[in-house]
């Protein structure tokens, strides 16, 4: 357990002031002429700092002609005091003749740590351990969660590893560290990573609803194959974006979402069961899930006739308007009966007057020509009307 709670400082950002002003042009004359031992860059048209870079320590010190310094990749209070002396040696050697201080106290602003709980964790385990209105998914990729405390912020990734930075001291920094590997690692022995929840937890960091479909099939006792089919619901939804406002209301998008994958599926839950798990009214399941099915039906019809003509041709585009035309205007009794292949193939029909059930490939899919000739009677009402 030492071992998994060891932290490691990673970097120590500090600042100091001279409290006189420099002359960088002239020091940097100085430094190139007969400077040794340390790296130094001044290009004033790009940054207004000089930079020395001490490679023993792989440790930097950015310079200001106000006199201000910049500490940055020191591990410990010991090297950034080593660099700070360094750096009054090398102004005082190199600089026209000016009175510096004799020591330099230089002031933390941040601290950058790490550490490893030693076993995988997941966006559940962690949200048990600090609760879900405190974790956040970072968009930065690498499925990590984002901590924000009293002071600091501590990233979490699916590893175990963990990074934190915005720290005042060394201190604070291992003491807050080292709270959070003890509180999260007690919830990681309570409970087993959960590899498919962290998948969807990936999706959550673009859709926060399907951690809510993710509680909610597990309340209602749906399957696995139910709550995927929700989660596909929402990835369409999300990829089409017909209705923005509702990515603000992620219960409702749950909602809907796992009430068509109940229908799919055949594990029916009615919409006042669905409702009162998640928070909402069946009035507002009725209106999301039938928003979600038209975007289906028209995202897997479209599919379905991409396949049919991989190259771009007038017959596709109007055959795509026609899928959009009936999407839009099919009444929402039919919204569950209208099979997306069907609608493809009637689209087709209607569109290009050479095709047939042959080239069309529908009967080797395996959707009934009965299917086909009610999609297509539908489509012609509404392109009649």
């Amino acid at each position: 357990m030492e071992e998994i709670e060891k932290v490691e400082i990673a970097n120590i950002a500090a600042i100091s002031y001279l409290g006189i002003k420099l002359d960088l042009d002239q020091l940097s004359q100085q430094i190139i002429q007969e400077a040794t031992g340390f790296h130094y860059t001044y290009i004033p048209k790009d940054f207004p700092a000089a930079r020395i870079k001490l490679p023993e320590l792989k440790a930097s010190v950015l310079i200001f002609s106000s006199g201000q310094l910049v500490f940055n990749g020191c591990k410990s209070k010991k090297d950034l005091n080593i660099v700070s002396g360094r750096t009054l040696e090398i102004i005082s050697k190199y600089h026209k003749p000016i009175e510096l201080p004799k020591k330099l106290t230089p002031d933390i602003k941040n601290v950058v740590c790490s550490a490893n709980i030693g076993k995988e964790v997941g966006c559940g385990i962690v949200q048990k351990a600090y609760g879900p209105d405190s974790v956040e998914h970072s968009r930065f990729g690498g499925g990590s969660l984002v901590l924000r405390l009293e002071e600091g912020t501590i990233r979490s990734f699916p590893s175990g590893k963990l990074v934190g930075t915005g720290f005042s001291s060394i201190k604070t920094a291992k003491a807050v560290m080292k709270e959070v590997i003890k509180k999260i690692g007690g919830a990681a022995e309570k409970e087993k990573f959960d590899s498919e929840r962290e998948n969807i937890c990936r999706l959550e960091r673009f859709n926060p609803a399907a951690e809510i479909v993710y509680e909610a099939c597990k309340k209602l006792r749906l399957t696995i194959r139910a709550r995927l089919e929700a989660i596909k619901f929402l990835e369409d939804y999300c990829d089409e974006l017909v209705d923005e406002s509702l990515k603000a209301q992620p219960r409702s998008l749950a909602g809907g979402a796992i009430y068509i994958a109940c229908m799919k599926t055949g594990e029916r839950r009615t919409q006042p069961e669905v409702g009162e798990t998640i928070g909402i009214t069946s009035n507002t399941i009725t209106r999301v899930y039938r928003l979600i099915l038209r975007v289906n039906l028209k995202r897997s019809a479209e599919e379905f006739v991409n396949e049919i003509y991989k190259e771009s041709s007038n017959i596709r585009s109007e055959t795509m308007r026609v899928i959009e035309e009936y999407t839009q205007k099919v009444p929402n009794e039919w919204l569950f009966e209208v099979d997306p292949q069907a609608l493809g193939t009637a689209a087709i029909l209607h569109t290009d007057t050479f095709a047939t059930l042959e080239t069309t490939d529908m009967l080797e899919k395996g959707v009934s020509p009965d299917r086909i000739a009610r999609a297509y009677r539908l489509l012609l009402e509404i392109i009649n009307e």
